[in-house]
């Protein structure tokens, strides 16, 4: 089945929520690195971390993260 999606507020209305392309790659990292301190402090995202590093490894031999996800599928 096919499905649609509508944008609601149009191109560019999370672009202060959410990373834009150029940044993803470091943002990702950013985030990583944060998972990695609490995980330490705490014993947290034990197996989410080696997910979030592969999907940045990835995400860095291709030219956005939307090329991995489209080659996934």
């Amino acid at each position: 089945m096919k499905r649609n999606v509508t944008y609601i507020f149009g191109a560019g209305a999370s672009a202060n929520a959410l990373p834009i392309v150029e940044f993803f790659n470091a943002r990702l990292n950013y985030f990583l690195e944060n998972l990695k301190y609490f995980k330490q402090s705490k014993n947290l995202f034990g197996d989410f971390i080696p997910l979030v590093e592969k999907i940045l490894k990835e995400s860095l031999q291709h030219s956005t993260i939307d090329t991995v996800a489209k080659n996934r599928i």
